[in-house]
């Protein structure tokens, strides 16, 4: 390569000269250690073989915090499936739906720490469950398949929390049978307002409502 042909040559041109010609350090291994680079820390320079072991001693640390990250959340996740399991064999023994409701209301409270937590129901085979039974839910005829989860509630809905003054996030979801009819809702409100949000997975909070479904389509003979 002239003289000439070198001064020309960018930065990226060295780069992917070096690339495709990998005997050139063989041939000239001492400048390994002659070569000083900008430490990624400091303002000083040091050697290019010690800012490789720099470079990878960082890059251990990022992968040990990563995998510190997904332990911890493998913990977390096999708490909540522990909860949900235990919710889910007491919905089992439970044999009215007086029961049923006592046992949704205190895995809601203790396990998942939802602060308010209301179930509606609007079957007429609900009707002697007092508060519970509605004869209609206008809100229902909106709630699709997925969970709403946000900032926002109807005045009926809100009517159902007694500090509704001070929730700023909900989440709803209909309670269906095994034939997707709906006959009742699953109400949920915090004071936090990152409790429910849009973004958030639904995927437990959907798995908990057919829990509860099943139990009242059992013990309601829906």
């Amino acid at each position: 390569m002239k003289g000439d042909d070198i001064m020309a040559m960018n930065a990226a041109d060295i780069a992917a000269w070096l690339a495709s010609h990998p005997e050139f350090f063989h041939d000239y291994a001492e400048m390994l250690a002659e070569i000083q680079v900008p430490h990624p820390h400091a303002a000083h320079s040091v050697p290019l073989i010690e800012r490789q072991l720099l470079l990878l001693r960082d890059k251990n640390r990022q992968l040990a915090s990563h995998m510190r990250e997904l332990l911890r959340y493998g913990e977390q996740n096999d708490v909540i499936v522990d909860r949900a399991h235990r919710m889910a064999i007491d919905l089992l023994r439970a044999n009215t739906a007086e029961r049923v409701l006592q046992i949704s209301y205190s895995h809601l409270r203790l396990d998942f720490a939802v602060p308010c937590a209301d179930i509606r129901l609007v079957h007429p085979r609900a009707q002697g469950l007092g508060e519970i039974y509605l004869a209609n839910i206008p809100e229902l005829e909106r709630l699709g398949e997925r969970p709403y989860c946000g900032p926002y509630a109807s005045d009926a809905v809100l009517q159902w929390f007694p500090d509704a003054h001070r929730m700023q996030s909900f989440a709803r979801v209909a309670l269906r049978t095994v034939r997707g009819e709906v006959f009742g809702m699953l109400a949920l409100a915090s004071d936090d307002p990152n409790r429910f949000t849009s973004d958030m997975n639904t995927e437990l909070l959907s798995r908990i409502a057919a829990l509860m479904a099943a139990a009242f389509e059992r013990t309601l003979e829906l």
